[in-house]
């Protein structure tokens, strides 16, 4: 029993120690290095900052706005009486909700944005592994992050990459 564990050991090592060739069964891809690597995961990752910073920019300025009417709400406090002041406070509170509100929809319609690219990218990634798979007579495809030891030799994700530029360069959020 032991002698054919230790058999196959050697076997397992010896396959594996070959260099990949074209009709390797089994190969990998760094799916995340695919996506985040390639030239429309680099245009998206673009996009998207921009698109946060400018997001966080239009909160932040609808912030001050509010915080500078519940300051003048303050102040005014001292000059009206109670119907008034409710009156005010009542105003107030519904701007907020509206821009509560405002906040929520621009923030699902970036989401809804997003979630499109990436369905994009990811069918653009999917696509050039078949390709690679096919040309170079692959069978399996494993994803990188399960797999903690490997011959690099069977890393496919620059010929992914490479494919994935050619079809798509850019991905317009």
């Amino acid at each position: 029993m032991l002698s054919r564990l230790k058999v196959l050991v050697v076997l397992f090592v010896v396959a594996f120690s070959m260099p990949a060739t074209a009709g390797e069964v089994v190969v990998v891809l760094d799916v995340g290095k695919a996506l985040i690597s390639s030239k429309a995961g680099e245009s998206l990752n673009g996009q998207l900052d921009s698109l946060r910073e400018d997001f966080q920019k239009d909160i932040s300025k609808a912030e001050k706005k509010l915080k500078d009417k519940e300051l003048d709400l303050i102040e005014k406090r001292k000059n009206l009486d109670d119907a008034a002041f409710a009156k005010a406070r009542k105003a107030f509170e519904e701007e907020v909700m509206a821009v509560q509100k405002n906040v929520q929809e621009k923030k699902s319609k970036i989401d809804k944005r997003v979630s499109e690219a990436h369905k994009k990218l990811k069918s653009a990634m999917v696509k050039a592994t078949a390709d690679v798979s096919k040309e170079g007579g692959h069978r399996i495809v494993l994803n990188r992050s399960q797999i903690i030891i490997m011959d690099q030799q069977l890393d496919v994700t620059d010929a992914v990459v490479k494919k994935m530029n050619k079809a798509l360069s850019k991905i317009k959020l």
